[in-house]
């Protein structure tokens, strides 16, 4: 995987980045997974916006022949001081059905949106793909925002499930704040309103979520967890609350999706998030950088604002 960090100065420097580094970056156009650009539009900044960016990409590095198509815009509202990213995906892109400004409108299949919360100042990011996937966190006055869009690593052959697309963010498309401290913000990992989504093999976008408790899109929401952290279980919770790293050494555990028995779609363990992994926050810090000791890299987020000792996750980088 390919892995990019700096200083971004707003919600439209960050895409711009993103962009650069999915198409041209030397690691991934050497090992053929470097991005195409199929759409790119700007619009004219107005009384209550600045100027606003939309970009449609595809990926045809995915090793299965499959071909992914994932959708950006940045979007903003200057008297809320609110700067964002919306990410969407689908299965193919039509640009003449693009309209302005829903270019939404040419994605087949299109997912409901997600959002990076980011910010109209200078703000860190770590970014890392490969020609299936890439993910983001954004760092702004410690508020972890992250973002995933692309294909899980199913528990199945391709022949079974060969479009494991899955977009998530740090909260539901629109205009909420880096800043907000309720349910409407959240992260990859803990998903908590309508911000992690996976198209399932019946072609169906299906919303995952931290517990059985969140407000999802359908009554099944409830039935589809973000596994480990996913429990209704005070025992469970209070278990993974107590720990802790021993000697530097993580208990890193993958985070997948998953349905329960009581799902329309019955118990189904569909795949984990590509380097995403929960740990222990006993004694763990957001922005840590620890490695595996078969070497791996990784860095250290949490769900957003929350500090508790469930709240987080990392990343590999390397």
């Amino acid at each position: 995987m390919a892995y990019k960090t700096g200083t971004a100065q707003n919600e439209r420097d960050l895409l711009d980045i993103l962009n650069k580094f999915l198409t041209t970056d030397p690691m991934l156009v050497a090992n053929g997974q470097a991005w195409t650009v199929l759409f790119d539009r700007k619009i004219t900044a107005t009384a209550t916006e600045v100027e606003r960016r939309q970009i449609m990409w595809k990926s045809t590095g995915t090793g299965v022949e499959q071909v992914i198509y994932i959708g950006a815009e940045t979007i903003n509202n200057i008297a809320k001081d609110t700067y964002n990213i919306n990410f969407y995906g689908g299965t193919f892109f039509n640009e003449q059905m693009a309209t302005n400004p829903l270019f939404i409108n040419g994605i087949v299949n299109c997912s409901p949106g997600v959002a990076l919360c980011t910010s109209g100042r200078d703000f860190a990011y770590h970014i890392v793909a490969d020609g299936r996937h890439f993910k983001i966190l954004a760092v702004i006055e410690k508020v972890c925002c992250t973002a995933y869009c692309g294909f899980i690593l199913p528990n199945v052959p391709p022949t079974e499930y060969p479009y494991p697309l899955c977009i998530a963010g740090s909260a539901e498309a629109g205009l909420t704040r880096f800043s907000e401290s309720s349910d409407d913000i959240s992260s990859i990992a803990a998903a908590r309103k309508k911000n992690c989504w996976l198209l399932t093999p019946d072609q169906s976008w299906r919303d995952f979520g931290y517990s059985g408790y969140v407000s999802g899109k359908n009554a099944d929401s409830k039935q589809q967890g973000i596994h480990p952290i996913y429990s209704n279980s005070v025992a469970t919770k209070d278990i993974l609350s107590k720990l802790a790293a021993i000697n530097n050494n993580y208990p890193l555990t993958q985070v997948e999706l998953y349905s329960t028995p009581n799902s329309s779609q019955g118990a189904n363990r569909w795949g984990a998030m590509d380097g995403i992994y929960w740990l222990p926050g006993i004694g763990t810090l957001s922005l840590d950088k620890i490695k595996t000791k078969d070497g791996r890299k990784l860095i250290v987020f949490n769900d957003a604002y929350r500090v508790t000792t469930i709240s987080y996750f990392a990343m590999e980088i390397e």
